[in-house]
């Protein structure tokens, strides 16, 4: 597996630079750009590498098209005007993916397709996810960058003035969460149950399949690139069974895979105000990030489910929060600061990662600017977040609470719960609706551009066609 090439890398991208390597490398047979529509599904095609090679500048420029039978862009994708154009990116790492069970005979290698993300345009206008990403990242950079400028002392908590700013760089990134089963094994869903209230699984040993399984993930994502910082077993699953040949039978347990985060602080009114603004706007963020009915039956009390739109910071800025009974965590370890982070737990593996961030970013950049315009300092962000319901806030929605450091599931009623943090959505048409409940949230979608009504209302009409 040495021979194999996993990443072309943007600095890599010339017609010759490509060509050399494709060139170099004979196993990898074909290529596939890869859109994403706005239920996260990629295009997946196969095109044999020569057609690609006679004319690398024409797929670069949009040599490419499909329709909108082949992706969820109901809406704007219609049957009189169908049309996409399939635009390579080449400002980004392109990458190669292996079929483990096709070998080629003559390299003796697994046959692999370069897969090059690219923008899905529909009447010349961006329409695929990555682009509604990729345009609120370009909107919260600009419009940070412009309100540091116009109001300087917002940095005065820093160690910086504006001309020290070189680049706003923002760090995101998911936690790799996947199971290792036995083919065809079906555990008992009572034992499952079980073992997840016993808490057995947490960090125990892996053995067998489930620690193959581990280390070759972490081995292959660093092939790719990518930068896995630990893995580990997770809450979910059950003890296997060993066997008459001594091997482990019905295996079912979960695996975690933690990725590296850049530097962070506890914490700066950039940081209570970017909280403030996801939770002020969750209501129209959820629809992005529990966009399926089985995304909303895991939101059980009691399951460390995130059901509550509420935060914990910690008791003081020595005791770290530990409290999994919250919707948004400030992940913080006084030994690592470098992997300070928020957390947000409503995610799953139906969430499309591009848009749900694209709506953080939003609801986050208009926490800020409240903060920055209205000289908010580090103290006054924290009381205004801390508040109790029915004390009057200046962003914060008076009713509501929004941050706990109490089990919320055992220190609150049912009642309590839904009045002071929101009730939570119980199917995806209830979710969907906030989109129209809330319109000045949503205007906070829109606000810059990334959302616009069309994507919105498409998104909407998907999910609506799919689970209503």
């Amino acid at each position: 597996m040495k021979k194999l090439i996993y990443v072309i890398p943007k600095d890599k991208h010339s017609e010759k630079d490509i060509k050399e390597i494709l060139l170099a490398h004979t196993e990898v047979k074909f290529i596939s750009l890869v859109g994403i529509d706005l239920s996260g599904n990629d295009t997946d095609e196969r095109i044999p590498i020569g057609v690609f090679l006679d004319d690398i500048s024409g797929f670069s420029k949009g040599a490419i098209q499909t329709d909108g039978s082949s992706v969820v862009l109901p809406g704007i994708a219609t049957l009189n005007n169908a049309k996409l154009d399939m635009i390579a990116d080449v400002d980004c790492n392109w990458f190669v993916d292996y079929n483990l069970e096709n070998i080629d005979p003559e390299t003796e290698l697994p046959i692999g397709t370069l897969k090059i993300p690219c923008t899905l345009l529909h009447d010349h206008i961006p329409v695929d996810s990555r682009s509604i990403l990729k345009k609120s990242v370009e909107s919260f950079k600009t419009t940070i960058l412009n309100l540091f400028k116009e109001n300087p002392s917002s940095l005065s908590s820093f160690d910086f003035e504006y001309e020290d700013i070189d680049e706003l760089t923002l760090t995101s990134a998911t936690e790799l969460e996947f199971w290792v089963k036995t083919p065809n094994g079906h555990a008992d869903i009572e034992e499952l149950s079980t073992s997840q209230e016993l808490k057995e699984q947490y960090w125990s040993k892996t053995k067998g399949s489930i620690r193959t399984a581990l280390e070759q993930t972490l081995l292959l994502m660093e092939k790719y690139g990518f930068e896995p910082e630990m893995g580990h077993k997770e809450v979910g699953g059950i003890k296997a069974q060993i066997g008459e040949s001594g091997s482990l039978t019905h295996v079912m347990e979960q695996l975690e895979i933690d990725w590296k985060f850049s530097d962070a602080h506890f914490m700066s009114t950039l940081g209570y105000a970017s909280i403030m603004g996801i939770l002020k706007n969750y209501e129209v963020i959820n629809p992005f990030v529990s966009s399926t009915n089985d995304s909303l039956r895991r939101l059980k009390v009691g399951f460390e489910a995130p059901i509550c739109i509420v935060t914990s910071l910690g008791h003081s800025v020595d005791v770290p929060s530990r409290n999994r009974s919250i919707l948004l965590a400030l992940i913080r370890d006084l030994a690592n600061p470098l992997a300070t982070r928020f957390e947000l737990r409503a995610p799953n593996p139906h969430t499309n990662t591009y848009l749900a961030l694209s709506t953080l970013y939003m609801a986050m950049l208009d926490g800020i600017s409240y903060a920055i315009t209205n000289n908010k300092s580090e103290d006054d962000l924290l009381k205004e977040l801390s508040k109790a319901p029915g004390d009057d806030s200046a962003y914060l929605e008076k009713d509501r609470a929004y941050r706990s450091e109490e089990d919320v599931f055992e220190f609150y009623t049912e009642e309590e719960r839904a009045k002071y943090f929101g009730k939570a959505p119980k199917t995806v048409y209830d979710n969907v609706s906030a989109l129209d409940e809330y319109p000045d949230k949503l205007e906070v979608l829109k606000a810059h551009g990334a959302f616009t009504t069309s994507i919105i209302n498409s998104f909407r009409m998907a999910k609506n066609d799919s689970y209503c």
